[in-house]
């Protein structure tokens, strides 16, 4: 069983600023936006933000 600590922690780059709110891959954002709108979000996730609110 592998630890939770042995994934590779990621790091902030100041130089790409520049690409904030920046869509590279146009057709599965609109996808991914066309499902949502027609099944919605699962309940389990949406509770997720509410949990770690303490």
């Amino acid at each position: 069983m592998k630890s939770v600590d042995n994934f590779k922690r990621s790091t902030y780059n100041p130089a790409l600023d520049h690409l904030e709110g920046q869509v590279f891959f146009k057709e599965k954002m609109e996808r991914a936006t066309e499902f949502i709108k027609k099944h919605g979000l699962p309940e389990s996730y949406m509770k997720k933000d509410d949990s770690q609110k303490l």
